[in-house]
Protein backbone atom coordinates (compact mmCIF):
# COMPACT_ATOMS: atom_id res chain seq x y z
CA UNK A 1 0.00 0.00 0.00
CA UNK A 2 2.67 2.59 0.74
CA UNK A 3 4.60 2.07 -2.42
CA UNK A 4 1.68 2.98 -4.32
CA UNK A 5 0.63 5.91 -2.09
CA UNK A 6 4.23 7.07 -2.86
CA UNK A 7 3.69 6.73 -6.69
CA UNK A 8 0.95 8.31 -6.67
CA UNK A 9 2.14 11.47 -4.76
CA UNK A 10 5.28 10.94 -7.28
CA UNK A 11 2.57 11.23 -10.15
CA UNK A 12 1.06 14.66 -8.39
CA UNK A 13 3.89 16.01 -7.67
CA UNK A 14 5.11 15.69 -11.80
CA UNK A 15 1.47 16.53 -13.06
CA UNK A 16 1.30 20.06 -11.05
CA UNK A 17 5.02 20.71 -12.16
CA UNK A 18 3.76 20.24 -15.87
CA UNK A 19 1.06 22.64 -15.24
CA UNK A 20 2.87 25.28 -13.33
CA UNK A 21 0.23 28.28 -14.21
CA UNK A 22 -2.79 26.37 -12.86
CA UNK A 23 -0.79 25.07 -10.02
CA UNK A 24 0.27 28.39 -8.87
CA UNK A 25 -3.13 29.94 -9.46
CA UNK A 26 -4.77 27.34 -7.33
CA UNK A 27 -2.11 27.87 -4.45
CA UNK A 28 -2.37 31.99 -4.15
CA UNK A 29 -6.08 31.59 -4.22
CA UNK A 30 -5.89 28.89 -1.23
CA UNK A 31 -3.36 30.23 0.33
CA UNK A 32 -5.03 33.52 0.97
CA UNK A 33 -8.64 32.22 1.40
CA UNK A 34 -6.70 29.89 4.23
CA UNK A 35 -4.20 32.28 5.68
CA UNK A 36 -7.37 35.04 6.28
CA UNK A 37 -9.39 32.11 7.60
CA UNK A 38 -6.56 31.03 10.10
CA UNK A 39 -5.71 34.51 11.30
CA UNK A 40 -9.18 34.92 12.22
CA UNK A 41 -10.16 31.43 13.92
CA UNK A 42 -6.73 32.17 16.37
CA UNK A 43 -8.26 35.69 16.67
CA UNK A 44 -11.47 33.56 18.35
CA UNK A 45 -9.75 30.80 19.32
CA UNK A 46 -7.32 33.25 22.02
CA UNK A 47 -9.87 35.24 22.83
CA UNK A 48 -13.42 33.47 23.04
CA UNK A 49 -12.69 29.65 23.33
CA UNK A 50 -9.78 29.19 25.42
CA UNK A 51 -10.07 28.78 29.37
CA UNK A 52 -8.77 32.30 31.06
CA UNK A 53 -5.20 31.66 32.19
CA UNK A 54 -6.62 31.21 35.83
CA UNK A 55 -7.02 28.31 38.17
CA UNK A 56 -10.73 27.37 38.52
CA UNK A 57 -11.36 30.54 36.12
CA UNK A 58 -14.85 29.53 35.87
CA UNK A 59 -15.42 30.24 39.67
CA UNK A 60 -14.25 33.58 38.92
CA UNK A 61 -17.17 36.26 38.70
CA UNK A 62 -16.96 40.17 37.75
CA UNK A 63 -19.22 42.23 40.88
CA UNK A 64 -20.71 45.43 39.82
CA UNK A 65 -24.21 47.53 41.48
CA UNK A 66 -27.65 47.45 39.56
CA UNK A 67 -29.23 51.31 40.00
CA UNK A 68 -32.90 51.24 40.09
CA UNK A 69 -32.80 52.12 35.69
CA UNK A 70 -30.77 48.73 35.52
CA UNK A 71 -27.18 50.68 34.86
CA UNK A 72 -24.52 48.85 35.74
CA UNK A 73 -21.46 50.70 37.81
CA UNK A 74 -18.25 49.85 39.92
CA UNK A 75 -18.77 49.55 43.26
CA UNK A 76 -18.08 52.18 46.14
CA UNK A 77 -16.20 51.13 49.15
CA UNK A 78 -18.69 50.53 51.86
CA UNK A 79 -20.81 49.01 49.79
CA UNK A 80 -18.44 46.44 48.83
CA UNK A 81 -17.12 45.92 53.16
CA UNK A 82 -21.08 44.48 53.55
CA UNK A 83 -21.14 42.59 50.30
CA UNK A 84 -17.59 40.77 51.28
CA UNK A 85 -19.01 40.53 55.31
CA UNK A 86 -22.54 39.14 54.22
CA UNK A 87 -22.21 37.05 51.29
CA UNK A 88 -21.67 33.58 52.19
CA UNK A 89 -20.91 32.10 48.45
CA UNK A 90 -17.94 34.22 47.78
CA UNK A 91 -14.71 32.90 49.11
CA UNK A 92 -13.30 36.31 48.33
CA UNK A 93 -13.42 39.42 46.92
CA UNK A 94 -10.78 41.85 45.65
CA UNK A 95 -11.21 45.49 44.40
CA UNK A 96 -9.03 47.34 41.91
CA UNK A 97 -8.49 50.43 39.94
CA UNK A 98 -6.45 52.69 37.88
CA UNK A 99 -5.05 52.07 34.46
CA UNK A 100 -2.44 53.97 32.25
CA UNK A 101 -0.22 56.26 34.24
CA UNK A 102 3.25 57.59 35.29
CA UNK A 103 5.14 54.79 36.98
CA UNK A 104 8.76 55.38 38.15
CA UNK A 105 11.60 53.42 39.58
CA UNK A 106 15.22 53.13 39.80
CA UNK A 107 15.65 56.94 38.37
CA UNK A 108 12.87 55.76 35.36
CA UNK A 109 9.91 57.56 34.30
CA UNK A 110 7.40 55.02 31.93
CA UNK A 111 3.52 55.07 31.21
CA UNK A 112 2.24 51.54 32.34
CA UNK A 113 -0.45 50.00 33.28
CA UNK A 114 -1.08 50.58 37.04
CA UNK A 115 -3.79 49.54 39.12
CA UNK A 116 -4.16 49.79 43.27
CA UNK A 117 -5.66 46.44 44.50
CA UNK A 118 -7.17 44.83 47.47
CA UNK A 119 -5.27 42.31 49.88
CA UNK A 120 -7.47 39.35 48.68
CA UNK A 121 -6.58 40.19 44.73
CA UNK A 122 -4.11 37.42 44.89
CA UNK A 123 -6.27 34.76 46.11
CA UNK A 124 -8.78 35.74 44.41
CA UNK A 125 -6.87 34.45 41.14
CA UNK A 126 -5.07 32.10 43.10
CA UNK A 127 -1.00 32.95 41.96
CA UNK A 128 1.38 34.00 43.61
CA UNK A 129 4.79 35.82 42.46
CA UNK A 130 7.83 34.03 41.54
CA UNK A 131 9.83 36.48 44.03
CA UNK A 132 9.20 38.12 46.88
CA UNK A 133 5.63 37.64 48.61
CA UNK A 134 2.19 38.67 48.38
CA UNK A 135 0.78 42.14 49.50
CA UNK A 136 0.27 41.02 52.76
CA UNK A 137 -2.49 41.77 55.34
CA UNK A 138 -3.77 43.80 57.80
CA UNK A 139 -0.77 44.52 60.71
CA UNK A 140 2.53 44.33 57.31
CA UNK A 141 3.19 47.91 55.79
CA UNK A 142 1.35 48.09 51.88
CA UNK A 143 3.72 47.16 48.89
CA UNK A 144 3.67 46.85 45.65
CA UNK A 145 4.11 43.87 42.77
CA UNK A 146 5.66 44.63 39.70
CA UNK A 147 4.67 42.56 36.41
CA UNK A 148 7.99 40.49 35.16
CA UNK A 149 8.26 42.03 32.30
CA UNK A 150 8.63 45.56 34.63
CA UNK A 151 11.27 43.57 37.01
CA UNK A 152 13.52 42.46 33.68
CA UNK A 153 13.01 45.79 31.87
CA UNK A 154 13.15 48.83 34.45
CA UNK A 155 14.67 46.90 37.22
CA UNK A 156 17.48 44.38 35.43
CA UNK A 157 15.59 41.15 36.74
CA UNK A 158 17.57 41.51 40.30
CA UNK A 159 16.45 38.52 42.39
CA UNK A 160 17.30 41.28 45.35
CA UNK A 161 14.10 43.51 45.55
CA UNK A 162 15.59 44.55 49.24
CA UNK A 163 15.28 48.93 48.97
CA UNK A 164 13.58 48.96 45.68
CA UNK A 165 10.29 50.84 45.39
CA UNK A 166 7.72 51.88 42.87
CA UNK A 167 6.23 55.30 42.43
CA UNK A 168 2.40 55.45 40.92
CA UNK A 169 -0.69 58.05 41.91
CA UNK A 170 1.29 60.01 44.44
CA UNK A 171 2.46 56.92 46.15
CA UNK A 172 5.95 55.44 46.86
CA UNK A 173 5.83 52.10 48.06
CA UNK A 174 8.15 49.08 48.70
CA UNK A 175 8.50 46.32 45.48
CA UNK A 176 8.01 43.50 47.49
CA UNK A 177 6.97 40.74 45.02
CA UNK A 178 7.39 40.33 40.86
CA UNK A 179 4.91 38.44 39.07
CA UNK A 180 4.60 35.21 36.69
CA UNK A 181 5.85 36.43 33.28
CA UNK A 182 1.91 35.10 32.39
CA UNK A 183 0.36 36.52 34.39
CA UNK A 184 -1.77 40.07 33.20
CA UNK A 185 -4.77 41.30 35.06
CA UNK A 186 -6.21 43.37 34.36
CA UNK A 187 -5.01 43.98 30.50
CA UNK A 188 -1.87 45.65 30.59
CA UNK A 189 -1.03 45.50 34.11
CA UNK A 190 2.73 46.17 34.57
CA UNK A 191 2.30 47.17 38.53
CA UNK A 192 -0.23 46.55 41.53
CA UNK A 193 -0.25 48.68 44.61
CA UNK A 194 -1.59 48.26 47.92
CA UNK A 195 -4.92 49.77 48.41
CA UNK A 196 -4.72 50.28 52.02
CA UNK A 197 -2.02 53.01 51.28
CA UNK A 198 -4.72 55.27 50.92
CA UNK A 199 -7.74 56.43 53.00
CA UNK A 200 -10.34 54.59 52.80
CA UNK A 201 -13.61 56.35 51.52
CA UNK A 202 -16.39 56.51 53.57
CA UNK A 203 -19.24 57.55 50.62
CA UNK A 204 -21.44 54.83 49.36
CA UNK A 205 -21.81 56.96 45.88
CA UNK A 206 -18.19 57.04 45.05
CA UNK A 207 -17.63 54.52 42.38
CA UNK A 208 -14.55 53.59 42.48
CA UNK A 209 -14.08 49.94 42.84
CA UNK A 210 -14.38 47.36 40.14
CA UNK A 211 -14.45 44.12 41.46
CA UNK A 212 -13.90 40.14 40.84
CA UNK A 213 -14.84 37.64 43.60
CA UNK A 214 -14.00 34.05 43.20
CA UNK A 215 -16.99 31.67 44.20
CA UNK A 216 -17.19 29.14 47.01
CA UNK A 217 -17.14 25.21 46.52
CA UNK A 218 -20.33 24.34 45.63
CA UNK A 219 -22.09 27.36 45.21
CA UNK A 220 -23.44 27.71 41.72
CA UNK A 221 -23.42 31.01 39.77
CA UNK A 222 -27.62 31.50 40.15
CA UNK A 223 -27.34 31.00 44.08
CA UNK A 224 -24.48 33.53 44.13
CA UNK A 225 -26.47 35.72 41.99
CA UNK A 226 -29.55 35.55 43.93
CA UNK A 227 -27.61 35.85 47.18
CA UNK A 228 -26.17 39.47 45.63
CA UNK A 229 -29.62 40.68 44.70
CA UNK A 230 -31.00 40.05 48.27
CA UNK A 231 -27.78 41.64 49.64
CA UNK A 232 -28.06 44.67 47.45
CA UNK A 233 -31.87 45.35 47.94
CA UNK A 234 -31.01 45.13 51.74
CA UNK A 235 -28.35 47.59 51.99
CA UNK A 236 -30.61 49.91 49.80
CA UNK A 237 -33.59 49.61 52.54
CA UNK A 238 -31.16 50.32 55.30
CA UNK A 239 -29.35 53.79 53.43
CA UNK A 240 -31.84 54.76 51.25
CA UNK A 241 -30.62 57.61 49.39
CA UNK A 242 -26.71 56.97 50.52
CA UNK A 243 -26.63 54.59 48.06
CA UNK A 244 -27.63 54.56 44.07
CA UNK A 245 -27.69 50.37 43.97
CA UNK A 246 -30.65 48.35 43.86
CA UNK A 247 -28.35 44.88 43.69
CA UNK A 248 -25.79 43.52 43.15
CA UNK A 249 -24.93 41.97 39.72
CA UNK A 250 -22.55 38.80 39.25
CA UNK A 251 -21.02 37.69 35.38
CA UNK A 252 -18.73 35.30 34.59
CA UNK A 253 -15.32 36.93 34.20
CA UNK A 254 -14.61 35.52 30.70
CA UNK A 255 -17.96 37.34 29.31
CA UNK A 256 -17.21 40.03 31.53
CA UNK A 257 -13.80 40.32 29.76
CA UNK A 258 -14.54 39.44 26.08
CA UNK A 259 -18.51 39.91 25.19
CA UNK A 260 -17.88 43.76 24.61
CA UNK A 261 -16.26 42.00 20.89
CA UNK A 262 -17.66 38.40 20.57
CA UNK A 263 -20.27 38.77 18.36
CA UNK A 264 -18.02 40.89 16.37
CA UNK A 265 -15.43 38.19 15.93
CA UNK A 266 -18.40 35.75 15.42
CA UNK A 267 -19.16 37.55 12.12
CA UNK A 268 -15.46 38.42 10.87
CA UNK A 269 -15.03 34.72 11.57
CA UNK A 270 -18.17 34.48 9.36
CA UNK A 271 -16.60 36.39 6.78
CA UNK A 272 -13.64 34.79 6.42
CA UNK A 273 -15.18 31.32 6.37
CA UNK A 274 -17.72 32.72 3.19
CA UNK A 275 -13.92 33.74 1.80
CA UNK A 276 -12.66 30.34 2.11
CA UNK A 277 -15.70 28.59 0.39
CA UNK A 278 -15.26 31.41 -2.79
CA UNK A 279 -11.42 30.26 -2.92
CA UNK A 280 -12.45 26.79 -2.92
CA UNK A 281 -15.28 26.79 -5.33
CA UNK A 282 -11.82 28.88 -7.37
CA UNK A 283 -9.42 26.30 -7.01
CA UNK A 284 -12.58 23.51 -7.65
CA UNK A 285 -13.42 25.33 -11.05
CA UNK A 286 -9.33 25.33 -12.03
CA UNK A 287 -9.65 21.94 -11.39
CA UNK A 288 -12.44 21.08 -13.89
CA UNK A 289 -11.41 23.13 -16.64
CA UNK A 290 -7.69 20.66 -15.82
CA UNK A 291 -10.33 17.91 -16.74
CA UNK A 292 -11.62 18.94 -19.45
CA UNK A 293 -8.10 20.19 -21.19
CA UNK A 294 -6.86 17.03 -20.26
CA UNK A 295 -9.95 14.57 -21.49
CA UNK A 296 -7.31 13.04 -24.27
CA UNK A 297 -4.63 11.84 -21.85
CA UNK A 298 -7.38 10.95 -19.38
CA UNK A 299 -9.21 9.24 -22.19
CA UNK A 300 -5.74 7.12 -23.10
CA UNK A 301 -4.92 6.06 -19.47
CA UNK A 302 -8.33 4.66 -19.29
CA UNK A 303 -8.05 2.48 -22.48
CA UNK A 304 -4.73 1.18 -21.31
CA UNK A 305 -5.93 0.20 -17.92
CA UNK A 306 -5.63 2.34 -15.47
CA UNK A 307 -9.31 2.28 -14.16
CA UNK A 308 -11.31 5.35 -12.81
CA UNK A 309 -10.52 4.66 -9.33
CA UNK A 310 -6.57 5.16 -9.71
CA UNK A 311 -7.52 8.10 -11.88
CA UNK A 312 -10.06 9.62 -9.29
CA UNK A 313 -6.88 8.81 -6.66
CA UNK A 314 -5.03 11.38 -8.63
CA UNK A 315 -7.22 13.90 -8.89
CA UNK A 316 -7.58 13.55 -5.06
CA UNK A 317 -3.63 13.70 -4.84
CA UNK A 318 -3.39 16.24 -6.86
CA UNK A 319 -5.81 18.76 -4.57
CA UNK A 320 -4.46 17.34 -1.43
CA UNK A 321 -0.70 18.35 -2.49
CA UNK A 322 -2.14 21.72 -3.56
CA UNK A 323 -4.08 22.01 -0.42
CA UNK A 324 -1.16 21.02 1.90
CA UNK A 325 0.69 23.67 0.22
CA UNK A 326 -1.84 26.52 -0.15
CA UNK A 327 -2.02 25.18 3.88
CA UNK A 328 1.37 25.86 4.84
CA UNK A 329 1.59 29.41 2.93
CA UNK A 330 -1.77 30.31 4.43
CA UNK A 331 -0.35 29.51 7.82
CA UNK A 332 3.16 31.36 6.72
CA UNK A 333 0.72 34.27 6.39
CA UNK A 334 -1.46 34.25 9.58
CA UNK A 335 1.55 34.22 11.53
CA UNK A 336 2.82 37.10 10.50
CA UNK A 337 -0.64 38.97 10.28
CA UNK A 338 -1.06 37.60 14.20
CA UNK A 339 2.38 39.21 14.95
CA UNK A 340 1.42 42.57 13.70
CA UNK A 341 -1.84 42.63 14.85
CA UNK A 342 -0.85 41.60 18.51
CA UNK A 343 1.21 44.53 18.29
CA UNK A 344 -1.28 47.12 17.47
CA UNK A 345 -4.57 45.92 19.20
CA UNK A 346 -3.18 45.19 22.35
CA UNK A 347 -5.24 48.27 23.76
CA UNK A 348 -8.57 47.48 21.91
CA UNK A 349 -8.61 43.57 21.72
CA UNK A 350 -9.21 41.64 25.29
CA UNK A 351 -6.49 38.85 25.53
CA UNK A 352 -4.87 40.45 22.47
CA UNK A 353 -1.29 38.43 24.38
CA UNK A 354 -2.91 35.62 23.91
CA UNK A 355 -2.42 35.60 20.10
CA UNK A 356 -0.64 32.73 18.36
CA UNK A 357 -0.77 29.54 16.09
CA UNK A 358 -1.90 27.37 18.81
CA UNK A 359 -1.56 23.39 18.34
CA UNK A 360 -5.22 23.09 18.14
CA UNK A 361 -5.54 26.16 15.30
CA UNK A 362 -3.17 24.42 13.31
CA UNK A 363 -4.86 20.87 14.20
CA UNK A 364 -8.33 22.39 12.51
CA UNK A 365 -6.72 24.18 9.95
CA UNK A 366 -5.47 20.95 8.61
CA UNK A 367 -8.00 19.03 9.04
CA UNK A 368 -10.08 21.49 7.15
CA UNK A 369 -7.78 21.60 4.61
CA UNK A 370 -7.64 17.90 4.33
CA UNK A 371 -11.52 17.59 4.23
CA UNK A 372 -11.88 20.63 1.53
CA UNK A 373 -8.92 19.40 -0.71
CA UNK A 374 -10.48 15.87 -1.03
CA UNK A 375 -13.81 17.43 -1.60
CA UNK A 376 -12.30 19.52 -4.47
CA UNK A 377 -10.49 15.98 -5.72
CA UNK A 378 -13.70 13.53 -5.21
CA UNK A 379 -15.49 16.48 -7.69
CA UNK A 380 -13.16 16.78 -10.49
CA UNK A 381 -12.63 12.91 -9.93
CA UNK A 382 -16.33 12.55 -10.61
CA UNK A 383 -16.25 15.11 -13.58
CA UNK A 384 -12.94 13.81 -15.66
CA UNK A 385 -14.94 10.02 -15.26
CA UNK A 386 -17.95 11.87 -17.05
CA UNK A 387 -15.26 13.35 -19.75
CA UNK A 388 -14.04 10.60 -19.94
CA UNK A 389 -16.74 8.41 -21.17
CA UNK A 390 -18.27 11.00 -23.42
CA UNK A 391 -14.91 10.96 -24.73
CA UNK A 392 -14.70 7.53 -25.53
CA UNK A 393 -18.31 7.31 -26.78
CA UNK A 394 -17.89 10.73 -29.28
CA UNK A 395 -14.48 10.10 -30.58
CA UNK A 396 -12.92 12.99 -28.00
CA UNK A 397 -14.91 15.89 -29.78
CA UNK A 398 -14.44 18.93 -27.69
CA UNK A 399 -18.24 19.91 -27.51
CA UNK A 400 -19.60 16.55 -26.59
CA UNK A 401 -17.24 16.46 -23.95
CA UNK A 402 -17.41 19.30 -22.68
CA UNK A 403 -21.04 19.18 -21.84
CA UNK A 404 -20.25 16.95 -19.13
CA UNK A 405 -18.74 19.20 -17.11
CA UNK A 406 -21.38 22.30 -18.02
CA UNK A 407 -23.91 21.35 -15.17
CA UNK A 408 -21.18 21.57 -12.77
CA UNK A 409 -19.05 24.37 -13.52
CA UNK A 410 -22.05 26.46 -14.14
CA UNK A 411 -23.53 25.21 -10.59
CA UNK A 412 -20.43 26.17 -9.15
CA UNK A 413 -20.46 29.79 -10.63
CA UNK A 414 -23.66 30.71 -9.06
CA UNK A 415 -22.69 29.33 -5.76
CA UNK A 416 -19.28 31.60 -6.02
CA UNK A 417 -21.62 34.55 -7.25
CA UNK A 418 -23.90 34.43 -4.33
CA UNK A 419 -21.10 33.73 -1.66
CA UNK A 420 -19.71 36.91 -3.67
CA UNK A 421 -22.82 38.71 -3.18
CA UNK A 422 -23.02 38.13 0.63
CA UNK A 423 -19.84 39.63 0.95
CA UNK A 424 -20.12 42.52 -0.94
CA UNK A 425 -23.70 43.54 0.75
CA UNK A 426 -21.30 42.93 4.17
CA UNK A 427 -18.65 45.09 3.41
CA UNK A 428 -21.26 47.88 2.10
CA UNK A 429 -22.89 47.73 4.85
CA UNK A 430 -19.62 48.45 6.98
CA UNK A 431 -18.17 50.64 4.92
CA UNK A 432 -21.47 53.11 5.42
CA UNK A 433 -21.05 52.30 9.01
CA UNK A 434 -17.43 53.67 8.75
CA UNK A 435 -18.47 57.02 6.37
CA UNK A 436 -21.44 57.47 8.97
CA UNK A 437 -18.82 57.86 11.71
CA UNK A 438 -16.29 59.17 9.86
CA UNK A 439 -18.76 62.26 8.89
CA UNK A 440 -19.94 63.19 12.42
CA UNK A 441 -18.59 66.45 14.43
CA UNK A 442 -16.49 65.59 16.40
CA UNK A 443 -17.12 69.26 18.19
CA UNK A 444 -14.13 70.55 17.16
CA UNK A 445 -11.88 71.38 14.01
CA UNK A 446 -9.71 68.08 13.57
CA UNK A 447 -7.53 69.85 10.22
CA UNK A 448 -3.92 71.09 11.73
CA UNK A 449 -4.69 69.97 15.44
CA UNK A 450 -2.07 67.54 16.47
CA UNK A 451 -1.70 65.45 19.69
CA UNK A 452 1.60 65.00 22.26
CA UNK A 453 2.21 61.85 24.14
CA UNK A 454 4.47 63.12 27.32
CA UNK A 455 5.96 60.60 29.80
CA UNK A 456 6.50 62.84 33.48
CA UNK A 457 8.01 61.92 36.25
CA UNK A 458 5.29 61.76 39.11
CA UNK A 459 6.66 63.81 42.01
CA UNK A 460 3.40 63.44 44.13
CA UNK A 461 1.28 65.32 46.60
CA UNK A 462 -0.50 68.76 45.95
CA UNK A 463 2.94 70.49 45.22
CA UNK A 464 4.24 68.06 42.93
CA UNK A 465 0.98 68.55 40.65
CA UNK A 466 1.76 72.24 41.02
CA UNK A 467 5.02 71.74 39.58
CA UNK A 468 3.70 69.51 36.92
CA UNK A 469 1.47 71.89 35.72
CA UNK A 470 3.86 74.80 36.16
CA UNK A 471 6.54 73.05 33.44
CA UNK A 472 3.37 72.39 30.82
CA UNK A 473 2.53 76.05 31.30
CA UNK A 474 6.10 76.76 30.14
CA UNK A 475 6.32 73.78 27.79
CA UNK A 476 2.47 75.17 26.08
CA UNK A 477 4.26 78.73 25.85
CA UNK A 478 7.41 77.90 23.96
CA UNK A 479 5.16 75.91 21.45
CA UNK A 480 2.63 78.21 20.77
CA UNK A 481 5.91 80.79 19.91
CA UNK A 482 7.02 78.37 17.15
CA UNK A 483 5.76 79.62 13.67
CA UNK A 484 3.03 77.87 11.65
Amino acid sequence: MLPGLLHQLSLGVRGLRQRLSFSLLALISLGLGIGASVAIYAVVDAVLLQPLPYTEAERLVQVEEVDAEGRKMPLAEPNLDDLRARHRGLVALAEYSGGVTTVSSANRAVRAGAYLVGPEFLQVLQVQPVIGSDLGTAGTEPGALVSHRYWKETLGASANLSGRSVSAFGLNLPIVGVMPESFQFPEGAQLWMDARAIPPSESRSAHNWSVIARLRDGVDMAQAQEDARAIGAALRREHGSDVDLAAFALTDLRTAMVGSVSAALWVLLAGVGFLLLIAATNVTNLFLAQALARRQELAVRDALGAGSARIAAQFVVESVLLGMAGMLLGLLAAHLALTVFAQIAVDILPRAQDLRLSGRVIGVTTLGTLLISTVIGLIAARSGHQVIAVALKEGGRSSSAGRATTRVRQGLVVAQGALTVVLLVAAGLLARSVMGLLQQDPGFEPDGALTVNLTLEDQGGVEGDARVVAQLDTLISKLAAIPG
